[in-house]
């Protein structure tokens, strides 16, 4: 979404024709988590959360929570679909059922996919945006 991130690792904002989000932390405080080791030391929220740099060009976003999430809230995805829809951006969210936090990317691999139906949609997804 952040277009100088974009821009500093080479890639052209036309190269990303979609967004698939499973179980995303994007848009949380994690200065009130032990995630927040994951971040830049004093980083904040409004510089590093995607909900925050949603852009009216974004492309179409899928965004996937897992029902029996303990990791990452449904919160998140409910926050980044709200900017995304005020931006004017494509945006469709779906809870897949039965799946965690890790076992929602699990369910992408052709022998999981008993797990859950995140290969389906995903493939789904990628078909939709798929040039003609």
């Amino acid at each position: 979404m952040n277009e100088r991130w974009l821009r500093e690792a080479g890639v052209p904002i036309s190269a990303v024709r979609g967004v698939i989000g499973l179980a995303g932390p994007y848009s949380y405080d994690f200065r009130d988590f032990p995630s927040r080791n994951a971040f830049p030391e004093g980083g904040l929220p409004d510089e590093i959360m995607p909900d925050r740099h949603v852009r009216p060009d974004a492309p179409p976003h899928l965004l996937l929570t897992a029902e029996n999430d303990q990791t990452v809230h449904p919160q998140n995805a409910i926050n980044m679909e709200r900017a995304l829809r005020a931006a004017g951006a494509q945006v469709e969210r779906r809870e897949v059922a039965r799946v965690d936090h890790v076992t929602i990317a699990g369910a992408l691999a052709r022998p999981l996919t008993w797990l859950g139906k995140t290969r389906a949609d995903v493939l789904e997804f990628i078909e939709a945006q798929r040039l003609r």
